[in-house]
C-alpha cells in the first residue's frame, strides 16, 4: 500500500475543526456572548464547511489503524464496546423525534449514524447510500459471491422481519397499546421452533385464533387453511397441579401452530416463500459472463415472450453468453436459483418466457421488493391475495 493514497500534509496541526465551547453555546442558545451574532454565524458556517474533511480524516484514520491491526481484531474488541457507549444527540435536536420500537446499544449507534447522514443530506430517501452501507457490511469478493448471497439473504430476512414488526407496532395506535406484545413474541418463537418464518400475517392470525376475539376463525375461513377434526372430542384428566397462565397460553399457541402444520399447506408454503426470498437476492448477482440476469428477468416478465435479440445486453455480451446465462435460470438443477425461473420455447423462433415460479418470483422481487411476508395470507387471510396469485401459489405447493 502506498502512502500516496493519503495526503499526510493535508491538515494543519494547529487548525481546530471541532466546534469550540463558545460556538456550541451560541448554537444551543443563540447567545453570541462577547462576539457579534454575525461573527458567530460566520464561524459556525466555517465549521460546517469543514465537516467533509473531518469525515475524511476519520475514514483515513480507521483504515490505517485497521491496516496495521490496531482495530478490527478480537484483541481490540474493547474499542468497539467503548464506541457503543457514545452519547446520542440526534433525537434532542429533531422537531419530531423518530419512533424507536427497539433499543440496544448497537441499534442506538446505527440509529445515530443514520441520523447524522440524514441531517447532512437534508433529504428523506437514500437508496444508494443504504445499499452501499449494506454491501460494505455484508459484501464479499467476486470469488465468494455465494457467501455474499447467503449473508444478504440472512440480513434481509432479519431486516424484513424487524420492518414488518415496526410497522405493526408503530403504524397504528391500536396496535401500540393492545396488550399483546408478549403474546406475539411467544408466537414468533414457536413458529421459529417449528421451522416457519414468523410472518406478521401468520402471527396475527394465530393470535386471533388463540384469543377468540370474535373475528372469523383462521381454522374455518378457507378450505386451504384449517379443518377442525371432529374426532377430537376426548378430554384429558386434569393434572394434579394446574399449569400457570403463561404455560397454558403457550400450549394454546403451540396447539394452533401444530394443527396448522398438520391440516394446511403451511409447510409447503413456507418452503416456497423461502425459495423465493433466496432467489430474489440471488438473481441480483451477476450471471454467466457478468450478464445482468436481474435485468434480463425483468425484460421477460414485462414483455412476456422474448427473443434473444430483444435483450439490450445481447449485443454487448454476445448471443451465446446471453443464451447460456438464461439457460442457467431454466435448469431444474440450476446453480443459480432454487427452481426454474424461465423456460426456452422452441418453434419457428426460439423465445423465452417465465415459468409459474418465475411469475411469482417477479411478484416477490419487483412488486413486493423482495418481501414474502404477504404470501402467508394464503393461509392466514386468503381474501387479501388475488385469484391469479393464489392460483400460482396453489400450482407450486
Amino acid at each position: 500500500m502506498g502512502d500516496s493514497l493519503w495526503n499526510l500534509d493535508e491538515v494543519s496541526a494547529g487548525e481546530q475543526r471541532v466546534l469550540s465551547e463558545k460556538e456550541r453555546e451560541f448554537l444551543m442558545s443563540g447567545d453570541p456572548g462577547s462576539y457579534t451574532s454575525a461573527k458567530m454565524e460566520r464561524r459556525a458556517a466555517e465549521k460546517a464547511e469543514k465537516l467533509p474533511d473531518r469525515i475524511q480524516q476519520l475514514v483515513d484514520d480507521v483504515c490505517l489503524l485497521y491496516y496495521r491491526g490496531y482495530v478490527g481484531t478480537s484483541e481490540t474488541r474493547e474499542i468497539w464496546e467503548d464506541l457503543l457507549t457514545i452519547t446520542n444527540r440526534s433525537q434532542i435536536v429533531r422537531d419530531s423525534p423518530i419512533v424507536q420500537t427497539e433499543q440496544s446499544s448497537e441499534i442506538d449507534l446505527g440509529f445515530e449514524i443514520g441520523s447524522l447522514i440524514r441531517m447532512l443530506h437534508g433529504g428523506d430517501s437514500f437508496p444508494d447510500f443504504t445499499w452501499g452501507t449494506i454491501v460494505g457490511l455484508a459484501g464479499e469478493s467476486s470469488e465468494n459471491w455465494e457467501t455474499e448471497a447467503k449473508n444478504l439473504v440472512e440480513l434481509f430476512d432479519n431486516l424484513e422481519e424487524r420492518y414488518e414488526w415496526r410497522l405493526f407496532s408503530a403504524g397504528a395506535e391500536a396496535q401500540l397499546d393492545d396488550g399483546f406484545t408478549e403474546e406475539r413474541e411467544e408466537i414468533r418463537e414457536i413458529l421459529r421452533d417449528y421451522g416457519f418464518a414468523p410472518a406478521p400475517p401468520l402471527v396475527h392470525s394465530i393470535l386471533l385464533e388463540s384469543t377468540d376475539d370474535g373475528e372469523q376463525s383462521l381454522i374455518e375461513h378457507t378450505e386451504r387453511s384449517w379443518r377442525a377434526d371432529p374426532d377430537q372430542t376426548d378430554h384429558p384428566t386434569p393434572p394434579d397441579e394446574h399449569p400457570s397462565t403463561e404455560e397454558m397460553r403457550q400450549s394454546g399457541f403451540e396447539l394452533v401452530v401444530s394443527r396448522l402444520e398438520e391440516q394446511t399447506h403451511l409447510r409447503d408454503l413456507d418452503r416456497l416463500a423461502k425459495d423465493l426470498r433466496e432467489d430474489a437476492i440471488r438473481i441480483q448477482q451477476p450471471g454467466w459472463r457478468k450478464v445482468d440476469i436481474d435485468q434480463a428477468f425483468r425484460v421477460i416478465a414485462e414483455n412476456d415472450e422474448t427473443q434473444i435479440q430483444e435483450f439490450d445486453q445481447t449485443e454487448e455480451k454476445g448471443q451465446n453468453n446471453m443464451t447460456t446465462a438464461l439457460r442457467r435460470l431454466s435448469y431444474k438443477d440450476s446453480p443459480t436459483v432454487n427452481r426454474p425461473v424461465i423456460q426456452e420455447n422452441e418453434g419457428d423462433n426460439i423465445y423465452w418466457s417465465l415459468t409459474s415460479y418465475g411469475e411469482l418470483l417477479y411478484e416477490v422481487r419487483v412488486v413486493h421488493n423482495c418481501s414474502t411476508n404477504w404470501m402467508y395470507d394464503y393461509i392466514a387471510n386468503s381474501g387479501e391475495i388475488s385469484d391469479e396469485i393464489s392460483q400460482l401459489i396453489s400450482e407450486l405447493i
